[in-house]
């Protein structure tokens, strides 16, 4: 049970990393500083002390290194490394795959005879049967959505020690398929209309495993009268009403808000509709049953041309606050 929990939570820092990136794109960040956003992500959100991010270099059959997040040595080993697209073929290949994620574990592959750039970071092996290996290697392919290439992430040093599992590549392999996605729209310089319209697609896409997270994922317009665009099964779970009650009563979040925390709850909104900084709030809710609940609710302001839009995550936390 623990253990689940513990993935759970991962799951749902995963999923925030997704949010912060999307309101990134949607505001209109590019070039560079997008590709160290998308480097830095996948390092926090999965734990990898080394994470290399190879671009496509267009009209070229190569690819260059233009973000290395980790040690100064693999920076200095790695960045403005270019490599082709041969080299990559064989760490690609369909035996290393899983999950859509390359896992080439240490042995499986000869590197003596590959001649493109690499670095063997130093580590101290845990004493565990699955502990992760200097030469272990693991790779997320980044694909435009006609499925040509865009670049590779190269992940190592794991901050466990530990090889990773199917289930965490699986999602590994969702998260960077929606982060090819942003990298694929910038290049293009597409609008930021088509750009918001992409995240909406991909946020489709990945529901369901937003909706296996035990939170309440929403996507709302910052009034508390207009009815909200989107709320997740776990409204059911946590406060008891289905997502038809929830999304057919505009007003039905601030009334569930016990009295004393309203003018708060308020504010805060208020405080990132006007300032554009992430909404962090805590507040007591009453659910259907008449449970007095903590919720903390984590948001991004999304600027649409209709109005902004909260994009986030209530969490119930009342094990974690006192009683009374």
């Amino acid at each position: 049970m623990a253990n689940e929990t513990g993935h759970a939570r991962g799951d749902v820092e995963r999923l925030r990393a997704l949010l912060r990136v999307g309101q990134l794109v949607a505001t209109g960040v590019r070039g560079q500083e997008l590709h160290e956003v998308v480097a830095a992500t996948v390092a926090e959100a999965f734990g990898y002390g080394t994470v290399v991010l190879n671009l496509h270099r267009q009209g070229l059959s190569s690819f260059e290194v233009v973000v290395v997040q980790g040690s100064q040595k693999a920076r200095e080993a790695l960045l403005g490394a270019v490599t082709t697209v041969d080299g990559w073929a064989p760490l690609l290949a369909s035996r290393f795959d899983v999950e859509g994620v390359y896992f080439v574990p240490a042995g499986a592959f000869d590197w003596t005879i590959h001649t493109e750039p690499s670095f063997v970071p130093e580590l101290r092996m845990l004493d565990h049967h699955d502990a992760w290996r200097p030469e272990d290697a693991l790779f997320v392919p980044l694909r435009a959505s006609d499925g040509h290439l865009l670049g590779v992430l190269s992940l190592d040093e794991p901050l466990d020690g530990l090889r990773p599992v199917p289930g965490d590549l699986a999602v590994l392999s969702g998260v960077v398929a929606h982060l090819s996605q942003a990298v694929e729209s910038a290049e293009a310089n597409e609008t930021k209309e088509r750009l918001l319209e992409e995240i909406r697609d991909a946020e489709r896409r990945y529901r369901s495993l937003v909706e296996q997270l035990p939170v309440i994922v929403y996507r709302a317009r910052l009034a508390v009268r207009e009815p909200w665009h989107y709320i997740s099964p776990q409204v059911e779970t946590i406060l008891g009403f289905t997502q038809s009650e929830w999304l057919a009563d505009a007003a039905l979040w601030l009334e569930r808000i016990h009295p004393d925390d309203r003018a708060q709850a308020l504010a805060e909104e208020e405080h990132t509709k006007r300032t554009g900084e992430p909404l962090s709030s805590v507040y007591r809710m009453y659910a259907k049953d008449g449970r007095l609940l903590w919720i903390r609710d984590e948001a991004f302001l999304l600027r649409q041309s209709d109005g902004p839009v909260l994009q986030g995550v209530m969490s119930e936390i009342s094990e974690r606050r006192p009683a009374g």
